[in-house]
């Protein structure tokens, strides 16, 4: 009998200790996600680079986008990869060019 009336006191205590957590809750759908000073939303925080997308891109994905565009055509560099404007400006500028004054849209001066 002493144990029952321990646990019904322990539990009395428990509910009194947690019934201002309860009612200090905000209701449902009250939530406002943080702002940043600027007014857009707060999203730091702990973020994972983890990922199961494929970092590499498709090779066909590039033919088909030298289809799409009218008189253009596929030239991979070798030795560049992502960054071809700063690994061969001279090259890329020259295509540029070549492409453009085909075109008909600038003559090249030299």
């Amino acid at each position: 009998m002493r144990a029952l009336s321990l646990a019904v006191a322990t539990a009395l205590a428990a509910s009194a200790a947690l019934a201002p957590l309860a009612a200090a809750a905000p209701p449902a759908g009250a939530y406002k996600a943080p702002r940043t000073a600027f007014g857009q939303p707060d999203i730091g925080g702990y973020w994972s680079n983890a990922s199961l997308t494929p970092m590499q891109r498709d090779s066909k994905l590039g033919d088909r986008l030298a289809d799409t565009i009218p008189g253009s055509r596929l030239v991979r560099l070798p030795g560049t990869g992502r960054l071809v404007p700063e690994e061969a400006p001279e090259t890329l500028t020259n295509m540029i060019l070549e492409f453009v004054g085909a075109a008909g849209m600038v003559a090249r001066t030299e």
